[in-house]
């Protein structure tokens, strides 16, 4: 393949953060132009890596060493502008609340058109172009901190396209997206594939992507390896053994709980007016020790909202809520789950008020040690699934919690991941309730719980066998090799 044909290109690139071993090994690209790839591989292979070489963060804010070539559309990444850069490729990060400037988000797309065009009629038009593509009309009113993760990343992908780029990357694209969502963004997928645009996602929830792309790379020991073959392969013989195994049966997993257990939570007919907006409708919720319970429903359903009133940092309009000892609420924000500078400090923290402090401690540190985390490095230098790992292992060491209330905890994780995740929480011994937004992890484990929030209203919900331990599965053969 020539040069010319690329419109990513690595040439031998090698790349390291500071004190850090290298991420990357001698890595060789040429995305074509109009190719869709997608590149997966384990939580910390350096997928998020890539996507700050490509936008320049890299060297410039994460201070790392590279070494080797790489050329986006031609032009030379190290040694070209942001600014410029931001017209040639556009990179969708993980996190989309860090990229907005002013609160309001009308404000911010706006200005940054202006930034780009001028205070003139092409700045209006892109402007709008954006908006309508991306579907995001009835957002613009609203403060960016408002958006839930759905709503932000769209709002994200709406600011990108502004410039339009001729690049454009995906970090993790569908984490935070409900069911709906998915099917959106798949669709906005095929607008850009029909204008001919070149598009790179890192994807650890890659299925619904496979009909989008050319081709599948997986980064693996700091190397990107081709497994497009393979993977179909891989899937074909997998759905095959799952047939023959499941031939004849169907599982429901919803199960009668056990009311004989102490009851950790009840929440009795809360509701919440917010501007003349009814979030919540009269929602009770009883949970017993040791349950395992999800929270299903679409972005902006509030099952975020309702989390916060169970946790108690969000008192409801009507209704209350009694618990029997702590809780811990990890956001699906997992950065503001943070506050200190240190993993190491963020145990010690932790630990502080607790009676066994010493054994807390040492707790923590062998959950850290078990996830290959520096102690002494801040969890912000920490991949979002990682992060995420982290949160629920520092979440479960003290002793007087017995309640954890996790808000999209799935979202950057692999398959491999989340099934370890589910079953880490199944036996953490502690009462644990689960906000989800796309149903592929619902029904496991079997034993667990299933509520619908929609329309403000919550309602056990029936869904049948989950297909998370295929996919599992077939994660497992491609990332490991």
């Amino acid at each position: 393949m020539t040069r010319s044909n690329c419109a990513v290109s690595f040439e031998g690139v090698w790349f390291r953060y500071p004190r850090g071993d290298w991420v990357l090994r001698d890595v060789n690209l040429c995305v074509e132009k109009g190719e869709s790839v997608l590149i997966t591989g384990a939580s910390g292979s350096g997928k998020t890596t890539i996507s700050r070489i490509l936008n320049g963060s890299a060297t410039r804010i994460y201070q790392g060493e590279l070494k080797g070539r790489v050329l986006v559309e031609g032009v030379d990444v190290e040694s070209t502008a942001p600014w410029i850069l931001s017209r040639i490729i556009g990179v969708i990060g993980q996190n989309p609340y860090f990229y907005f400037i002013d609160p309001y988000l009308r404000e911010d797309l706006e200005s940054y058109a202006r930034s780009l065009y001028g205070d003139n009629e092409v700045a209006s038009r892109v402007f709008w172009k954006a908006v309508e593509s991306t579907s995001i009309a009835g957002l613009l009113e609203k403060y960016f901190f408002e958006l839930s993760g759905g709503e932000a990343r769209r709002a994200l992908v709406a600011k990108s396209m502004i410039a339009e780029p001729k690049v454009i990357v995906f970090d993790e694209p569908l984490m935070w997206l409900d069911d709906k969502g998915v099917n959106e963004f798949l669709k906005l997928v095929e607008v850009f594939r029909y204008a001919g645009k070149t598009l790179v996602f890192m994807e650890h929830r890659f299925m619904p992507l496979l009909n989008y792309i050319d081709r599948i790379l997986v980064l693996r020991n700091g190397r990107l390896n081709d497994e497009t073959v393979r993977l179909h392969q891989v899937k074909r013989q997998i759905t095959i053994k799952r047939s023959r195994e499941n031939l004849g049966s169907s599982i429901e997993v919803r199960r009668e709980h056990n009311t004989s257990r102490p009851v950790v939570l009840k929440a009795e007919n809360l509701w919440l007016k917010v501007n003349n907006t009814v979030i919540l409708k009269g929602v009770d919720l009883t949970v017993h020790s040791g349950e395992y319970v999800y929270i299903y429903g679409d972005n902006g359903s509030g099952k975020t909202t309702l989390l916060r009133i169970l946790a108690g940092y969000l008192k409801p309009t009507r209704g209350r809520v009694w618990r029997s000892g702590r809780a811990v609420y990890v956001p699906q924000n997992i950065s503001l789950f943070y506050t200190e500078e240190s993993i190491r400090k963020e145990i010690e923290v932790s630990c502080r008020s607790q009676q066994d402090k010493v054994e807390c401690i040492k707790r923590g540190e062998k959950i850290a040690g078990a996830l290959g985390v520096d102690l002494d490095k801040p969890a912000f230098n920490l991949s979002y699934g990682e992060m995420v790992k982290l949160a629920v292992g520092l979440a479960s060491i003290r002793r007087d919690v017995d309640l954890i209330l996790l808000d999209e905890p799935f979202s950057g994780q692999t398959y491999i991941d989340r099934l370890e995740l589910a079953r880490n929480l199944e036996g953490v011994g502690k009462t644990v309730i689960v906000a989800v937004s796309s149903g592929c992890m619902l029904g496991y484990p079997r034993s667990s719980r299933i509520y619908r929030l929609e329309d403000g209203s919550l309602q056990v919900y029936a869904f049948n066998d989950s297909p998370m331990e295929k996919y599992a599965e077939i994660a497992a053969v491609l990332l490991g090799g």
